[in-house]
């Protein structure tokens, strides 16, 4: 019943030349959006090794530091210590690096981790604005108060 709907109604938008034209543009840009363009995009699943590599030496190091400096008490106000929040993720960055390197998808499915991309892309955009507080966009709403308020 549906698919003969659907047939009906696109044999009936067949018949005008405009629908024709409209049709065959929108279709022609499907396909070069989902062959040129779609597969050049990263997903949010994906994980950038180069950065996964960077960000797990960074954790060694910050947990060795801490180990050589004895500082693996965790702090009075948070509970947690900087030794233990390094190596618990430099650990979970081994795993799944290993599992990438190695093409184990079993294993990397089982795994539960994945890199916190939402940090890394809030950093990029907060760095060019003018207030730090709301944003440049919740900012400018304000601004013409502020300038003219004394």
């Amino acid at each position: 019943m549906v698919r003969e709907v659907v047939f009906e109604t696109i044999k009936y938008m067949w018949r005008s030349k405009k629908n024709r034209l409209f049709m065959i543009l929108t279709l022609g840009v499907m396909l070069v959006y989902s062959i040129v363009l779609l597969p050049n995009t990263a997903g949010l699943e994906e994980v950038d090794v180069q950065q996964l590599e960077r960000e797990l030496l960074g954790n060694e190091q910050t947990y060795k530091d801490a180990l050589l400096k004895g500082q693996t008490v965790p702090a009075v106000m948070t509970g947690t210590s900087a030794y233990e929040a390094a190596r618990t993720e430099f650990l979970n960055q081994r795993q799944l690096l290993t599992a990438l390197k190695q093409g184990d998808a079993r294993r990397y499915l089982e795994i539960n981790y994945r890199p916190d991309i939402t940090e890394r892309v809030t950093v990029q955009d907060s760095l060019d604005l003018n207030v730090p507080v709301m944003g440049r966009e919740a900012e400018n709403v304000f601004q013409p108060l502020k300038n003219h308020m004394k």
